[in-house]
Order: structure tokens, then C-alpha cells, then sequence
């Protein structure tokens, strides 16, 4: 009981810091402000993986990504999964109008720079495609779950193409990235506890974020996987390129 108490009062803690630290970037010229905030929430990322014992394994085959023009795109299980990755790739993470409307999660993304994007209204597309081609040319990375939901991490859901209009045929470097979560508590991943770190269907935030605490800890491997230049190919042809690696790492937990 102390434990759990200690770990959500640290936790709590960070979160006042972190909405703190976010607070203070309006005191800052515009074009420096963006590009600060997605390394202020990078940097508690970090902090936050160590109180929630949760430790990442990165695996890169080729390096790290330097191309000035990056979107990565990466399967999608949890709001975990934003912690993980920006505690590696500082970026702006495309989210929906849902999440920006839900009470402190939304709150969390405006804080954390996310670009949201109207999937309830397709007349919306043309301008959230703009936003994020904006974010990217202005040399900001960008992260997109092209699954658009997260799921039990059972299957690779279908892929939506239309925000990868965004980056067809331009000078821009898409990176596939492949999460997977291997143990919790000491277990291997399964259907028995994949619920504890899986945020996905009816589930709600606070109730789902108190068990994800109780968990003592959790190991993850994050595979960055072989770039896709957009420049020669359309928005269908990225997507398909991107998720036929990360469906190899899907079916071979030894690429992860």
C-alpha cells in the first residue's frame, strides 16, 4: 500500500511539473516554442517510465533517424505507448478531436504538442493533411498510429491512409517503428494480463491508469525499423510499405 501510494504521489508530482514546465513555453518567441516543448515532454517521459518501473529496449538495424523531415509511424496498444516513444523520438503525435475533448488526457496531448485531427468529419481531412505537412516541412517530426485506435495488441488492425497524403512524393523520411510489450510483473505479455498496459474498446482513463500503476513493472522493445522515402512513392504505396515491416516483426518476435 505505501508502494503504491509513493509511486502515485510521484506520479502526480511529475504531472504538476510537467503542466508547470509546458506552461512557461509562451514565454518564448513562437518558432522556438514548438520545437522546446516537444523535448520538455521528451525529457519527462523519461522520468515518468522510471517511476512507473517500466523500462524500453530500442533496437535500431540502421542507426538513428537524421533526416530533417520525419514522420514515424508505429503500431498503437496504449496511451503507454506516447510514453514510450517520446522518451526516444521527441515528436508531434497525431491524435483525434475524441482525445483532445476527454477530460486530462486531452489536457496532456495540448501540453505534449499533439496535432489533432477530426476523423468524425471528412471534410476536416484537407485541413488536418496541411497541419501535419506544415509540422513536418517546418522540421518537427511527426508520429502517426496509422491504425487510428489502439487495440489488445492480438492483430496489426488496417491501416487509414488519407494523413499519409501529408508526405507523399516530398522529402520527407517515414520511419516504421514496431512496439512490443514482453512482460508485465515478470510474465510474458498474454491475453491473461495484456489489459493491464492495453487501453483500447470501452475502457476508461482513471480506473485503467490506477491498475496500470499497481503494476510493479513492465519491459518493452521498440524496433526502428528500415526508412521509406516518400519522395518516390504515393500515400497507399507508403502505408502498404510500412506496415509489410512491421507485419514481419509482428509474426517474428526475434526483428523485436
Amino acid at each position: 500500500m505505501v508502494y503504491l501510494f509513493s509511486k502515485m504521489f510521484a506520479l502526480w508530482l511529475l504531472i504538476g511539473l510537467y503542466i508547470g514546465s509546458c506552461s512557461c513555453r509562451f514565454l518564448l518567441p513562437r518558432k522556438i516554442r514548438a520545437r522546446l516543448l516537444i523535448r520538455i515532454t521528451s525529457f519527462y517521459c523519461r522520468i515518468a517510465l522510471r517511476i512507473l518501473g517500466i523500462h524500453l529496449q530500442v533496437r535500431r538495424s540502421n542507426g538513428i533517424p537524421t533526416h530533417s523531415r520525419t514522420l514515424y509511424v508505429c503500431n498503437h496498444y496504449s496511451y503507454l505507448d506516447i510514453l514510450l516513444i517520446a522518451s526516444v523520438f521527441p515528436a508531434h503525435f497525431i491524435s483525434s478531436r475524441e482525445v483532445e475533448e476527454m477530460f486530462f488526457l486531452g489536457l496532456m496531448c495540448k501540453c505534449g504538442g499533439s496535432l489533432f485531427v477530426e476523423r468524425r468529419n471528412r471534410q476536416r481531412i484537407s485541413a488536418d493533411i496541411a497541419a501535419v505537412s506544415e509540422t513536418i516541412a517546418d522540421g518537427r517530426p511527426v508520429l502517426l498510429f496509422p491504425e487510428g485506435t489502439s487495440s489488445d495488441g492480438s492483430s496489426l488492425l488496417p491501416f487509414k491512409v488519407s494523413l499519409f497524403a501529408a508526405v507523399e512524393q516530398s522529402d520527407v523520411q517515414i520511419v516504421p517503428l514496431y512496439l512490443r510489450y514482453n512482460r508485465i510483473d515478470g510474465q510474458p505479455f498474454a491475453t491473461q494480463n495484456h489489459a493491464k498496459v492495453c487501453y483500447y474498446g470501452d475502457m476508461t482513463f482513471f480506473p485503467h491508469l490506477k491498475q496500470l500503476i499497481a503494476v510493479r513493472s513492465v519491459s518493452a522493445t521498440l524496433s526502428v525499423l528500415e526508412p521509406i522515402p516518400a519522395v518516390s512513392y504515393s500515400r497507399k504505396e507508403i502505408a502498404g510499405m510500412a506496415r509489410a515491416q512491421m507485419m514481419q516483426c509482428f509474426f517474428d518476435p526475434i526483428k523485436t
